[in-house]
C-alpha cells in the first residue's frame, strides 16, 4: 500500500497527460519550486505558478505527455519521495510535418523526479515543497529540437491564407 506522499508524487507525474496546469499546482505549496538538473541544461529553477505557465505552453504543442513510472522510493525519515519514470510525447497533428518520422514525434524520456513535502499541520500540510527533476540532457535538447519545430509548423498554419475550395 503507498503512502500518501508516494499518492501526489504519483498524481504529479500522471498529470503530465493532461498536460492541467491546475493539476500540477492543487498538489504543490504555494512557494514550491521546480528544479532542472543536470545544471548543464542551463534550466532555471521555476515557482509553482511559473511551472504552471511552462505546462500551459507546453499544451499548445502536446496533446499529452504521459509519464509513467517504474521505481517509486520513500524515505519517510526525510519525507521525500523519487521516481524513476519514463515518458512518451504526443504532438498536436497540426504540429508535426513529414520531415521528421512518426517515430521521432514519439521522444521517449527518461527521468528521475524528487518530490520534498510540507510538513506539520494546516493548509499546505502533505503538498509537494520541491520538485527535482533530472533529464537525459541529449535527449531534452532533442526534445526542445521537435517543440521549436511543431510551434514554428502551427504558426505558419494559423498565418497561410486560405486557398480556394477551403
Amino acid at each position: 500500500m503507498s503512502t500518501p506522499q508516494e499518492q501526489t508524487a504519483l498524481a504529479f507525474i500522471s498529470a503530465f497527460s493532461t498536460l492541467d496546469p491546475q493539476l500540477f499546482t492543487s498538489l504543490c505549496t504555494s512557494t514550491c519550486t521546480h528544479h532542472f538538473l543536470p545544471s548543464s541544461m542551463h534550466m532555471h529553477a521555476l515557482s509553482s505558478a511559473a511551472f504552471a505557465s511552462h505546462i500551459a505552453t507546453l499544451s499548445k504543442v502536446l496533446r499529452s505527455f504521459p509519464v509513467t513510472a517504474s521505481d517509486v522510493m520513500f524515505d519517510e525519515r526525510r519525507n521525500k519521495v523519487s521516481i524513476h519514470a519514463t515518458s512518451v510525447t504526443e504532438f498536436w497533428e497540426e504540429g508535426m510535418d513529414d520531415g521528421v518520422s512518426g517515430e521521432e514525434w514519439r521522444y521517449k524520456g527518461e527521468y528521475v523526479f524528487m518530490f520534498e513535502f510540507e510538513k506539520g499541520e494546516g493548509e499546505e500540510a502533505g503538498k509537494i515543497s520541491k520538485v527535482v527533476e533530472f533529464v537525459d540532457s541529449l535527449g531534452t535538447e532533442r526534445l526542445r529540437e521537435l517543440i521549436k519545430r511543431a510551434r514554428e509548423n502551427m504558426a505558419n498554419e494559423e498565418t497561410e491564407p486560405l486557398q480556394k475550395g477551403d
